[in-house]
């Protein structure tokens, strides 16, 4: 049973496009209107059931055999881990595509949005949807994805107490107690129903896990019989006997299903679309339900590997793709149906029940296909047969470990330049600090003195993080390009930043957006823009207004995902002229490197040109935040980059990197020089505003320049000694930079919640001191929480899933 059966994946597809069918005649009234077909489709809802019955089937096998094996026991933070990984991220696009796009017009509350988000809506007896139902309209289906939600989490305490049940005993013997106590967990349900009628019929908590552990207990029945099957006893033989007889009568057992769901169809099991049947045809629908989900799950499971009946067609490449796209299949149906209904103009329950099922059945399918092979595939990797071990290779035999090329060896100083370089943690620290402390002027209104000039410069912050980044994401490309060796993979490249930075940011998106921005709930534009960091691109709706509320930053974050998808492109252009250049002069290194140097200062007067234009009058404001108008501060660290790159290959080039690594404060006084010079008039007013363009244009260059030797001497650093190390490499300062993604995500959300505590309607005002404080000590500790349960996790899943497609000789810690 450790093999894949590849039926069931057939069987999970039939499960998934039977309740897409079910749903579709119910939003149609095709089950009322319909005839004998309608009458069909309106109990296909049991296919809920089958689902159930594999989750327990599959989930609870490692526990069976455990139990009655004594094979490992299963490590349950792991299986947890991997059930959160298996369901939530898909499961989070679809409810913030479902509430944002296809909201309904009152929108929702932050409770519902928690409710959903956490899949809790199913234990409130009084939610308040909109339509009435179990949620919004658009993901009526997901109560069935919170009872499996609540299996997942009961399971290991269910395996723990079969365990203490079991005890000891021969393995026949576990085996039959434990198919006994299964049975047990069965008729709990049945014992729950009685509950749901008496004394009166209570609908929300036929909704929750107890009214639907008889299915779940019957596939973890199933595993039971196959794992049992599996061993050296007398009671094995007969269990295998068993499965064997169910595998060769599959047919009998399916025309027998069909039987029992004929009588499902008649009035004994209560009329369709009645909420309200009574306990009699609850039980009865109960009943027939488990006898069907008995009847077709069992023979499916039971077939041994080959060319049999059921594996050839339900083992099919067709069902075994619908099967793989089965949870994206449930996931979808709803939102595709409703955005059906609504481009259409086709009225619920009027009927054309063939044209929705059209358009919803492609529909679904094609965004069940993306969501699986851009979300759930990526994330747990793709499913394959164990295969037996291959037998080992000969030591003499050549061996390819990589399909990338060999590259040149490099020196030492490479490996040490490529190590994690903690300074370079320190910086990043200063800079979202310092952004903090100029948001914090900014909305406590600070005018007076030097001093609110130094914090109303705190800008500058900005310009670090993209020197920074110019840094550290361009650096492999500079070494590829002096090399002539491999450029970085860009799947893997855009895998990684995307799982860096978007898990963390849509948390404080969607926080802000329903506590700040209620306002704009129902609006699908204003969700996907903000969701999306689109909104550089739309500037002229929140700038100086209240859409956005908690996010006004996240402009520059707009910014840097920009130079994210650009960078490739650059990186090639840049490597390219790099290479015509020594084709011209030939002396590759140092004519490569020159060569970078001009791509990059190219891209700078770019951006000096971008500035000055972007401030003439009448210019849109999108214009000033447009990628361009941020080269100057990203090509600081491209430059950077190409210095530490080319020091690996060149005496003189490591000599002179190694001059300004060994003398940090002469560097960092003359970015000390320009920061001062930036904070006065010469560079505009003292508060965000509209700037001339020589203003403007000044105070990009001179940011520049702080980014350039604030972070020279540590870009050039080889090691962890010196004042370099000192100020910005030690603990305290490397753990700020650690977690300073989640201050600059975390600071308006913290200000404007300190602001709705205490009043502040117009979140303007304060004493700065006050809010400095409040501000800074709710933000680092939102930002510490962050960085450990959320940016860590999706950091090193983002390196594991993309570890293949590194090239094997790179080792970039960033």
């Amino acid at each position: 049973m450790t093999r894949r059966i590849d039926a069931i994946s057939g069987l999970r597809a039939l499960a998934a496009l039977g309740i897409l069918v079910f749903h579709v005649a119910a939003m149609t009234n095709f089950t009322m209107t319909g005839g004998v077909p309608g009458a069909v489709v309106a109990r296909l809802d049991v296919a809920v059931s089958i689902f159930f019955a594999l989750s327990g089937l599959l989930l609870f096998r490692p526990w069976a055999r455990e139990i009655l094996l004594a094979e490992p026991r299963p490590a349950v933070r792991k299986y947890l881990w991997r059930r959160a990984l298996r369901i939530l991220p898909a499961y989070w696009i679809t409810v913030v595509v479902a509430m944002t796009m296809l909201a309904e017009s009152t929108g929702y509350t932050a409770r519902q949005w928690i409710q959903m988000l956490l899949l809790v809506q199913v234990y409130d007896p009084d939610p308040g949807w909109p339509n009435g139902g179990l949620g919004p309209t658009a993901l009526g289906q997901m109560w069935s994805l919170a009872v499996e939600a609540a299996f997942y989490l009961v399971l290991p305490l269910l395996a723990w107490a079969a365990r203490r049940f079991i005890r000891s005993g021969t393995t026949d013997s576990r085996a039959v107690r434990l198919l006994a106590a299964l049975g047990g967990l069965g008729a709990t349900s049945f014992v729950y129903a009685i509950f749901m009628h008496v004394p009166e019929r209570v609908f929300w908590i036929q909704f929750l896990l107890p009214h639907y552990l008889v299915f779940f207990a019957l596939g973890m029945a199933i595993a039971t019989l196959l794992t049992w099957a599996e061993a050296d006893s007398p009671g094995g033989l007969r269990a295998r006997a068993a499965r064997d007889t169910a595998a060769s009568a599959a047919g009998t057992l399916l025309v027998t299903a069909a039987a029992a769901y004929w009588l499902l169809m008649t009035p004994v099991a209560g009329r369709f679309g009645d909420p309200f049947t009574g306990l009699r045809d609850e039980e009865l629908r109960l009943l027939l339900h488990t006898l069907i989900t008995l009847l077709v799950v069992l023979p499916v499971a039971c077939q041994p590997a080959g060319r049999t009946g059921v594996n050839r067609v339900l083992g099919s490449g067709p069902m075994r793709f619908l099967g793989q796209v089965s949870f994206g299949i449930f996931l979808w149906q709803f939102v595709v149906m409703e955005a059906v209904f609504r481009v259409t103009g086709l009225p619920y329950f009027g009927g054309n029940f063939l044209t929705v099922l059209g358009l919803s059945l492609l529909g679904t399918v094609a965004l069940a296909a993306a969501t699986y092979y851009l979300v759930e595939r990526p994330l747990l990797g793709r499913p394959a047969e164990p295969r037996a071990a291959a037998p080992p290779e000969p030591v003499t035999k050549k061996r390819e470990i990589s399909v990338k090329p060999p590259r040149r060896p490099r020196q030492r100083d490479v490996a040490r330049q490529d190590a994690h370089q903690d300074a370079l943690d320190g910086i990043r620290a200063l800079a979202a600090l310092a952004v903090l402390v100029y948001h914090v002027g900014g909305k406590t209104g600070l005018t007076e003195g030097w001093g609110a000039w130094a914090v109303s410069r705190g800008d500058v912050g900005v310009a670090i993080f993209f020197t920074l980044s110019g840094l550290l994401l361009y650096r492999p490309w500079a070494r590829a390009a002096l090399d002539a060796g491999n450029s970085p993979e860009t799947t893997a490249y855009l895998w990684r930043r995307a799982f860096r930075i978007l898990p963390a940011y849509w948390l404080v998106a969607v926080i802000a957006m329903i506590f700040f921005n209620s306002g704009y709930n129902a609006s699908q534009w204003v969700w996907a823009k903000w969701l999306l960091l689109l909104q550089i691109y739309d500037v002229g709706s929140w700038w100086g207004g209240t859409e956005g509320r908690g996010l006004e930053q996240m402009w520059s974050l707009s910014v840097e995902v920009a130079f994210y998808l650009a960078l490739p492109l650059i990186a090639a252009a840049l490597a390219g002229f790099a290479r015509s250049s020594v084709a011209r002069r030939g002396a590759a290194t140092g004519t490569r490197a020159l060569a970078l140097l001009a791509g990059v200062g190219a891209l700078g007067v770019i951006s000096v040109i971008w500035t000055v234009v972007a401030h003439q009058p009448g210019m849109p404001p999108e214009f000033n935040m447009l990628l361009p108008r941020y080269f100057l501060w990203f090509g600081a660290g491209m430059a950077l980059a190409i210095g530490s790159a080319w020091a690996a290959t060149d005496e003189r080039a490591r000599s002179f990197c190694a001059a300004v690594a060994g003398r940090p404060a002469l560097s960092w006084a003359l970015a000390a020089i320009a920061f001062a010079v930036g904070s006065t008039p010469l560079t505009g007013p003292m508060h965000l505003g509209a700037l001339p363009a020589t203003e403007g244009t000044t105070k990009a260059v001179l940011w520049a320049v702080v980014g350039l030797f604030l972070v020279a001497p540590s870009a050039f650093s080889t090691g962890r000694r010196g004042l370099t190390h000192l100020v910005f490499g030690n603990p305290v300062v490397r753990y700020l930079g650690r977690i300073s993604y989640g201050i600059f995500l975390w600071q308006f959300v913290v200000i404007y919640g300190y602001y709705e505590l205490t009043g502040n309607e117009a979140s303007l005002g304060g004493g700065f001191a006050t809010v400095l404080v409040v501000a800074a000590a709710g933000t680092l500790a939102l930002a510490a929480l962050t960085h450990h349960l959320i940016e860590q996790p999706f950091h090193q899943l983002g390196r594991a899933i993309t570890a293949d497609a590194a090239p094997v000789t790179r080792s970039v810690s960033r």
